[in-house]
Formats: C-alpha cells, sequence, structure tokens
C-alpha cells in the first residue's frame, strides 16, 4: 500500500473507502523511485505488446495497476518498479458523494490506497 494524493467529492474524509481510477497511458513508470508525491512500489506481472504501445500489469501490494507506456520503454516481467500517479490525472469516484477529478477545483484530500481504497483501472 501507500498513499495517493488526489482531488476528492465534496465531503470525503481521509480514510473513506472510494475508487481511483486512472487512465494506462497516464500512469509513469520508473526503473528507480523519481521522489515525487503519489509514487508506489511494485512488480510487472505481465507485459503485452500492442505495436503502439505496451501494457504492463503491474502488482501494487495485491492491487493491480495497468500502465500503457511506449514501446522503446524498458519494462520486463518481474521488474520492480516505481509508478508515477499523477494527481491531475486522478479520478475518485465515491457511492454517496459523487465524482471528482484532477481536473476539478474541489479542495484536495489524501486518500490511502491499498486496504481502504478499490483501485480500478
Amino acid at each position: 500500500g501507500g498513499v495517493v494524493e488526489a482531488i476528492c467529492p465534496f465531503g470525503i474524509a481521509v480514510g473513506d473507502q472510494v475508487t481511483l481510477s486512472i487512465r494506462p497511458e497516464n500512469v509513469r513508470i520508473h526503473a528507480s523511485d523519481p521522489h515525487v508525491p503519489n509514487v508506489l512500489g511494485g512488480t510487472v506481472r505481465q507485459v503485452l505488446f500492442l505495436g503502439e504501445a505496451v501494457d504492463a500489469r503491474i502488482d501494487l501490494a495485491g492491487s493491480t495497476l495497468i500502465a500503457r507506456v511506449h514501446p522503446t520503454t524498458p519494462v520486463a516481467l518481474d521488474d520492480t518498479i516505481w509508478v508515477e500517479i499523477p494527481p491531475e490525472a486522478c479520478t475518485v469516484i465515491h457511492d454517496e458523494h459523487g465524482v471528482a477529478s484532477g481536473r476539478d477545483a474541489d479542495a484536495a484530500a489524501r486518500v490511502e490506497a491499498g486496504a481502504t481504497t478499490t483501485e480500478t483501472m
């Protein structure tokens, strides 16, 4: 697990269960920790060459994230990598309070990834 900072719908509190959604092409991968916000360590579990892109399925402490990267990006099965999730690319969904994205002007709140957050990719 780890902490992901994202814009949340009004009324969300730290620890509330939400769905965090991000488009695969907005996920950035790094071979080492870039020491920027919203970075989680993970392991590549599948690599699929699509011609114009590569889809990498990444295990993040039991949750699966898909990153779509340029085909020249070095990524291989079982690599340990760092995943950067840009706050402006996140969409947070809550059953009661609705939806907010990084483009919204609502106040930012911390959303804890892992046990209290379900990632939908």
